[in-house]
């Protein structure tokens, strides 16, 4: 069962999701995200990168829809969202698959001189994309950049990730990794 801290969380990956705000994902708000994330990157949407990260990002939602849309209207409530992830959480092969998948989607999207690394100016341009101000990306930024060198290595995302599907610890600081908590 989800914690209390874990349900202030999740809903904000749930919005970055819910890209027209409907409060229902739906396919649109996939492609809507996808087309965000590719003008970020400057790929046309004929390109091979494009494409690749097509792919990915809609095999994500097709793993998420499988298995959270229990009502099978092609719609991911809130509820449901909350019901996948407290299942993804307790299973770690899924979880592995859906929140490794997720990490690094996000990193190769917005890593955008590709040097491994995500600048405060990437992480600035991942929160616009999902809709957030990106002055709350330089609120958050400094706490995220765990060994602060100026920047977010994939290790660091990776382990940013984990701990905001999975801390219980409110002052950690991947708690906000897709916004801060309300």
């Amino acid at each position: 069962m989800l914690s209390e801290l874990q349900l202030q969380k999740i809903p904000n990956l749930f919005n970055m999701f819910d890209s027209d705000r409907s409060g229902t994902m739906e396919k649109s708000d996939i492609v809507r995200i996808i087309d965000g994330c590719a003008a970020q990157r400057g790929w046309e949407n004929t390109s091979a990168e494009y494409n690749e990260f097509y792919d990915t990002f809609f095999g994500l939602w097709v793993g998420i829809t499988t298995l959270a849309d229990k009502n099978q209207d092609d719609l991911i409530q809130l509820s449901e969202f909350l019901n996948f992830f407290d299942g993804i959480i307790q299973d770690p092969e899924n979880y592995d698959m859906i929140v490794n998948g997720l990490s690094q989607a996000v990193f190769k999207t917005f890593d955008l001189n590709d040097d491994g690394k995500l600048t405060l100016n990437e992480y600035e341009g991942f929160y616009q994309t999902i809709g957030l101000a990106p002055d709350l990306a330089n609120r958050v930024y400094s706490k995220l950049d765990l060994n602060s060198d100026g920047s977010i290595s994939v290790d660091e995302l990776t382990h940013l990730v984990d701990q905001f599907f999975t801390s219980q610890d409110p002052q950690s600081p991947g708690n906000e990794f897709f916004g801060p908590i309300a």
